[in-house]
């Protein structure tokens, strides 16, 4: 990905979304976070979209599929 892309990644287990930020902070993107879909579609009501959303498919309150 080009340098100061931005990625949204929507997972709930915290070791795999620290894993993953940490991964895509260190080749130069820009990441936001969310826990569940409510959560990921809020975000993205709010600002600009995503170069790109990583997505858990299974997720509480509204899971991946239903995203």
């Amino acid at each position: 990905m080009p340098p100061s892309s931005t990625v949204m990644v929507i997972e709930d287990d915290p070791d795999c979304l620290e894993a993953m930020t940490v991964v895509l902070e260190h080749a130069g993107c820009m990441v936001s976070v969310a826990a569940d879909g409510h959560e990921a579609l809020r975000a993205l009501e709010a600002g600009p979209p995503p170069d790109l959303i990583l997505l858990d498919l299974m997720l509480p309150v509204m899971d991946g599929w239903q995203f």
